[in-house]
């Protein structure tokens, strides 16, 4: 059994120092910070869940975001869940001695090559499919209490393909969430981040080194002064892939609010027109490549090769260890599938993250929604 606790940000900081657990940007009190002077969007809770048991160990945390748009509201919390691993392994064994049933062993993704529980390096600790299963109802029946306006939550899922979960967790109505990422180890030297990448990766690296005609620089507090130039990039990448580029004010917003501490932006030039860069926030020793957009003209320049490599050395100059590449596709979501082959060559090793995934909390309202998505799926 799982209690759930509302607490202020001091006392969740705090049971993620004491627990050994560093919290994810996305669940910090400046990334919520950030996300309330987005419209639409406030900062609801920061929960504890703890073991009710007599030693009330702490066993996850997580912050939501609620969400208001097209008329209803739902709660948001991204790479949250976080798990105590010691306090979850003493829950599932109280648990199997109880019940006398053996512990359950992390499910496998469709894709075969992918494995659903955390890769060594993520900043998730594990937890099996049946504490994770009361963990998220535990969850669920605080907040229909605490917010009963809220239609579902959306949260990462480890075990989302388990028969456990499966009762419990939705597809999710938006967005394009990943179970598989690219992080790439930063420690040693640059030779020692070159020799981790696959053949093509250090081929293509040290092509752009010789032959690229682009100068990379950190232009953070260039494009925290005035993001027109930088947007105007995205707007061509967008046109040319295809997508509606986020507004220019949300760009504007996350260097503000995060600050240079906890956001850089990277860039390259040819003859001084900006034509490619990206925003990488930071968060103790691991980035992440956040947004990243390239001109047109300069496909054939091998900038993105080269900026890639620029950020790989830059980094640890950060204190950064870990460079997450921030998802790539899988049976799971093939619709990312265009990603792999440019990110997938910066290192031998597919990670494997907890997927988002949406838990209904009004059960018909949200039926309501699966209905009107499936309707409009006919109409496209």
């Amino acid at each position: 059994m799982f209690t759930v606790q509302d607490v202020d940000f001091a006392t969740f900081e705090r049971e993620a120092k004491e627990n050994g657990v560093e919290l994810p940007l996305e669940q910090t009190e400046i990334w919520a910070t950030f996300q309330s002077d987005v419209p639409g969007r406030t900062p609801w809770k920061y929960l504890v869940v703890k073991n009710s048991d007599a030693a009330k160990s702490t066993c996850a945390l997580v912050s939501f975001i609620e969400y208001e748009t097209h008329g209803y509201r739902y709660l948001r919390a991204v790479h949250g869940p976080i798990y105590v691993g010691a306090a979850c392994v003493e829950a599932g064994s109280a648990q199997s001695s109880a019940d006398d049933t053996p512990s359950l062993n992390p499910p496998t993704s469709p894709n075969s090559s992918t494995s659903l529980s955390p890769a060594a390096s993520s900043p998730y600790s594990p937890v099996n499919p049946a504490q994770e299963r009361e963990i998220l109802g535990a969850i669920s029946a605080f907040v229909q209490k605490a917010h009963p306006k809220a239609v579902f939550m959306r949260l990462a899922v480890q075990h989302y393909f388990s028969a456990e979960c499966a009762s419990l967790c939705y597809p999710v109505l938006s967005t394009r969430p990943y179970d598989a990422t690219v992080i790439i180890d930063l420690r040693g030297t640059k030779d020692d981040v070159l020799s981790r990448m696959k053949r093509r990766g250090r081929r293509d690296v040290n092509k752009a080194l010789r032959e690229s005609p682009a100068v990379c620089a950190d232009e953070t507090e260039q494009a925290t002064a005035s993001f027109a130039e930088y947007y105007s990039v995205m707007e061509d990448t967008a046109q040319r892939d295809g997508f509606v580029p986020a507004p220019q004010g949300d760009f504007e917003r996350m260097l503000t609010f995060l600050g240079p501490e906890h956001c850089r932006v990277y860039a390259a030039r040819i003859d001084g027109q900006l034509v490619a860069w990206s925003i990488v926030t930071i968060q103790n020793a691991r980035a992440t490549r956040y947004y990243a957009a390239m001109r047109t003209s300069a496909m054939r320049d091998f900038v993105s090769d080269l900026l890639v490599f620029y950020e790989l050395c830059e980094l640890p100059k950060r204190g950064v260890a870990d460079y997450d590449l921030m998802g790539i596709g899988s049976s799971f979501n093939e619709s990312l599938l265009g990603l792999n082959l440019f990110k997938t060559k910066f290192s031998q090793v597919v990670a494997s993250v907890a997927p988002d995934a949406d838990i209904p909390l009004r059960q018909v309202f949200y039926r309501c929604l699966r209905l009107a998505k499936w309707a409009r799926s006919f109409k496209e």
